[in-house]
Parts: C-alpha cells; sequence; structure tokens
C-alpha cells in the first residue's frame, strides 16, 4: 500500500512538479482510491458454515486441508474445502470481525479434529489448535460393516 502511494507521488510530482502536494482538491480523490483499494483487498465475509474472500469461497466445516504460513511477517491461512475450493486469507483479516473469526475458528476446529483436516505445525502454534487425538483418527480410519450394530449394550446373560 504504501509502494503504492510512493509511486502516484512520484507520478504526480513528476508530472506536476510539487504544485500538486497544496492542492487540496487531489487529496480527497487519492485517500479515497486508497481506502477503497485497502478495505477490497481485506473483504471477507462468512456464514454459519462458509467463508468468502473477494470471488472464492469454502465450506468451512468440510475443510479437507488447513494450513498456516507466515508471508512478510503476516500469518495467512490457505483453506482448501472438499469441493476443492481454496481461499487464502490473513488472520488479522478474520480477526478484525469477531463474528468472522468465530465463525472461521469454529469451521476450522471441526474440521481439524472430527474431520481430520491436513494441517501443519505452525496451523497449530498461531491458532493453539489441538491436534486430533488417536481416538479421532481411529474413528475416521474405521468404515462399518454389515455386521456393526448400532446397540453397545453389554449383554449380561
Amino acid at each position: 500500500m504504501a509502494i503504492g502511494f510512493v509511486f502516484v507521488a512520484i507520478v504526480f510530482t513528476v508530472g506536476l512538479g510539487l504544485d500538486w502536494v497544496t492542492t487540496w482538491a487531489i487529496w480527497p480523490i487519492i485517500i479515497l482510491t486508497f481506502a477503497g483499494i485497502y478495505f477490497s483487498l481485506r473483504a471477507c465475509g462468512a456464514g454459519i458454515d462458509w467463508l468468502a474472500r473477494r470471488k472464492t469461497w469454502v465450506k468451512t466445516y468440510e475443510l479437507v486441508k488447513v494450513t498456516c504460513r507466515t508471508n512478510h511477517g503476516d500469518p495467512e491461512l490457505r483453506l482448501v474445502d472438499s469441493d476443492g475450493r481454496g481461499v487464502e486469507v490473513a488472520i488479522s483479516d478474520l480477526q478484525g470481525d469477531r463474528r468472522i473469526w468465530d465463525l472461521t475458528y469454529n469451521g476450522i476446529l471441526h474440521s481439524v479434529i472430527a474431520g481430520g483436516a491436513q494441517t501443519n505445525g505452525q496451523l497449530h502454534m498461531m491458532l493453539r489448535l489441538p491436534y486430533p487425538g488417536p481416538a479421532t483418527r481411529a474413528h475416521k480410519a474405521a468404515q462399518p460393516t454389515e455386521n456393526d450394530s448400532n446397540d453397545d449394550r453389554i449383554d449380561e446373560s
């Protein structure tokens, strides 16, 4: 963002000299343009079971891969759902709105613990996310058979 402002300042200075700095009518245009760019790049939306960023979205309770990486100091999440859709978003963008963060975190937590989504160590460290236990992995790996019954009572006869 700062690089863009410096570029615009150089272009104005080359084209108009330093007179543009004292022309008040140019400043609202510059400020509104950069504010629009800034907020359009950071826009996120979330529902009960989805997260959208720009024109892409994922089902947060059907995530198959959730990873975190640090991109120039700002941790970024990469979410991929069961349909192959992917979203990359900075954690700070999600945490900027508490409701969006809560919806997203709950979906990630469910996908990792109950769904067995693929993760990396940095994700668990950054979000303080628990690792799925052995029972969760065993439950996911076990497939029901025809002889399985829903009756878990012990026969004491």
